[in-house]
């Protein structure tokens, strides 16, 4: 599993920021610890981890708070600093990435800023 973690989390960083081998070395991990555990907790805890998505939102509900809107805003205005948002998307919650732009972008410490930011982005994707 950190061998995979190793490799999922070079492909996350250096290739694409939706890649799926980094979250199944962590879930992987996290499997390992219910590895000993009888029938009726196994169902107790997926009982649990099912219903937590429902409290998640009810808590963001509740509280008033959407943070992944404020994730994908504050990755949108970097993104547009480094000039890598189509102009229409800027100030939005749903950034457009210009892969062009990236890939033309001759530097690579704004280039390797936005692939370190972009897992971010994604995770805000999926909690909404």
């Amino acid at each position: 599993m950190l061998g995979l973690l190793l490799i999922g989390g070079f492909h996350l960083i250096f290739v694409w920021p939706g890649d799926i081998l980094t979250l199944y070395a962590l879930l992987g991990l996290v499997l390992i610890l219910f590895r000993n555990f009888d029938d009726k907790s196994l169902l107790r805890w997926a009982a649990v981890l099912l219903l937590l998505p429902v409290l998640h939102w009810c808590g963001m509900y509740l509280t008033g708070t959407f943070y992944p809107s404020a994730l994908f805003r504050h990755i949108s205005e970097h993104a547009a600093t480094l000039g890598l948002v189509t102009p229409e998307s800027i100030g939005t919650d749903s950034p457009r990435f210009s892969p062009a732009a990236q890939i033309a972008g001759t530097d690579f410490a704004s280039w390797f800023q936005m692939q370190v930011k972009l897992p971010f982005l994604r995770l805000g994707m999926i909690l909404m």
